[in-house]
């Protein structure tokens, strides 16, 4: 899929608004009829009819925080596209039948350029997701060469979305995509909601509203053309290191991550991944204790297409240094490890993956040696320490010589 930019989103979402706009004159504007529905976690039916203008708003009440699923069932053959917002631009309040009643309505702006207004329009529309059955892409494909001189940026058709969100009032935007008048304007969505947990949960594009994260928990998310950006609270009761697992199901997203501390401040050494090849990422950096926020967001903070995620943050204890470790391999063979933290666990073990354990022991001592059983012809040992309140850190490699 094509990068889709909020300009021709915008274009695409109020276009057909331009319908014989040149010839005729400004009206009075007339304010929509807004239907209204609760989100349930059976399949619900919407019902609807385009007004003239070739939109329609449906008003969603959210009970409780969970995941909507938003589906184009039937569009009675004609494009259609679904906007979701967090709230409802005035704009859309007023049902258009002219191009001059739009420029009435946004004279006050001062702005005169078509596209220049529109995507005024969609910034300020809160949009979180969308989505557009299969005969939007053409329909629209000759609408929008029509109004910009360039071709629809979108590949592959996204009838139904899925987006999580807080509890609260949400608004659906229905269009049409073609600029002519439909013979037959009804249509018909299906909603489906469910209580969740481990999601994203929007609006999240600011620390403001930042979705919590708690350490060692899984949590899912969308990134879409419209919502390029979403942001996690972590907390970090001890310190220690910060480690970050994502997956991203688009490889064309772009999707990378940037932890910041609670000053605003990027935290030095966090990996920042932003590639079409980078659907897997594992960073980890040392960080004190306190808030840390982490920022998903696309290239230059634009993402192609849609994109599941997942995020998983945990804070393991600090890996010993190689340096900070003797192995001795004699008749008595010994293990000093130095600079240890008072109070925790040392775990040696024989293997990379931490499967067989050599030996354990309490840490009393920032310095301490212990007799270990080694392979006389040699080998590596894998060091690990652990806090009682983190995590077991990563294992340092420890190569030994043969025994004397």
């Amino acid at each position: 899929m094509k990068k889709m930019t909020k300009t021709a989103m915008a274009t695409l979402f109020t276009g057909a608004m331009a319908l014989s706009a040149v010839a005729t004159p400004a009206s009075a504007l007339e304010k929509r009829v807004i239907d209204e529905t609760t989100a349930k976690t059976t399949t619900t039916s919407i019902n609807g009819q385009l007004d003239t203008d070739s939109i329609d708003v449906v008003k969603v009440t959210v009970p409780t925080n969970g995941e909507l699923k938003v589906h184009i069932a039937d569009a009675k053959n004609k494009g259609l596209s679904v906007m979701l917002t967090t709230k409802l631009n005035p704009f859309y309040s007023y049902e258009f039948t002219t191009l001059g009643d739009i420029f009435d309505y946004l004279r006050p702006v001062k702005l005169t350029d078509v596209e220049s207004v529109l995507e005024e329009l969609l910034d300020s529309s809160s949009a979180i997701n969308y989505g557009v059955n299969e005969k939007f892409l053409t329909e629209g494909d000759d609408s929008y060469e029509s109004l910009t001189g360039e071709y629809l940026p979108l590949e592959e058709p996204s009838p139904t979305f899925k987006t999580g969100l807080k509890a609260g009032t949400y608004y659906l935007v229905v269009t049409g995509g073609s600029l002519k008048e439909y013979k037959d304007s009804t249509y018909r969505l299906t909603t489906k909601f469910e209580a969740k947990n481990k999601i994203e949960l929007e609006s999240n594009n600011d620390r403001k509203s930042a979705t919590a994260l708690p350490l060692n928990k899984t949590f899912t998310g969308v990134a879409n053309d419209l919502d390029p950006m979403d942001y996690f609270k972590v907390d970090v009761a001890e310190a220690g290191n910060l480690v970050l697992k994502a997956t991203s199901s688009n490889p064309n997203a772009d999707l990378g991550y940037t932890l910041y501390d609670a000053n605003r401040k990027g935290v030095k050494n966090f990996e920042y991944v932003a590639n079409r090849q980078a659907t897997k990422l594992t960073s980890s950096t040392y960080v004190n204790k306190g808030t840390y926020y982490v920022r998903v967001a696309g290239s230059d903070e634009e993402v192609f297409g849609h994109s599941n995620y997942s995020l998983k943050a945990n804070v393991v204890t600090k890996s010993v240094k190689r340096s900070n470790v003797v192995v001795k391999n004699a008749a008595k063979s010994t293990i000093t490890l130095k600079a240890l933290p008072v109070g925790a666990t040392v775990n040696v073990y024989s293997d990379a993956k931490k499967k067989k354990k050599v030996t354990s022991f309490k840490a009393t001592s920032a310095t301490m040696t212990k007799a270990i059983k080694l392979n006389k012809k040699g080998g590596n040992l894998y060091v690990a320490l652990k806090k009682s309140t983190l995590a077991e850190g990563a294992a340092t490699k420890v190569p030994y010589n043969k025994a004397k």
